[in-house]
């Protein structure tokens, strides 16, 4: 591991980020790192908006690709390096707002006759009954749920790290 992406790794620890966003950070700085076949303290203002266009326009990135780039290279140019120019004027991607899909009921009849057991099924019911994410799936315990007649709710589906953060 080179000496910057070592300190760009320990900023992001210092500041808390999770696994998922260091990995995919310096995935993105990697990338930049490779487009230029320099490293990334070495390049310019205009290099850093050239390459943010790259991958807008030829590579046709997503929206939200294109933001997490652009994110991690500011985060290393202005957190890391401590460079002013950092903050530079290159604007978030709007990302196109989408409704939610909202199933029929034979859709949703067909989906939950597709579980292969019934343990499957009674963890689809679930979250498709409380609208849990399957991180707050795999963090529910059966403390959680309340299967009282007169009570019949779940408590807190977050994942266990962020349950001790912050009460319910």
């Amino acid at each position: 591991m080179s000496a910057l992406r070592q300190r760009m790794d320990q900023a992001m620890v210092l500041r808390g980020f999770s696994e998922r966003t260091r990995e995919a950070y310096l995935r993105c700085v990697v990338a930049l790192s490779r487009y230029y076949h320099q490293s990334p303290d070495q390049l310019g203002r205009s290099q850093i908006e050239a390459y943010l266009l790259h991958l807008i326009e030829e590579r046709k990135l997503a929206y939200s690709s294109v933001n997490q780039a652009n994110c991690a290279i500011r985060f290393l140019f202005h957190r890391v390096l401590e460079r002013d120019w950092a903050l530079f004027e290159v604007p978030m991607a709007r990302v196109p707002k989408r409704l939610a899909q909202i199933l029929s009921r034979q859709e949703v009849v067909r989906l939950l006759q597709a579980a292969r057991n019934e343990r499957d099924r009674a963890a689809l019911m679930t979250v498709y009954a409380a609208g849990l994410r399957v991180s707050e799936l795999c963090a529910l315990e059966l403390s959680d749920i309340e299967s009282a007649p007169d009570r019949m709710f779940s408590r807190c589906a977050r994942p266990k790290a962020a349950r001790r953060a912050t009460p319910c």
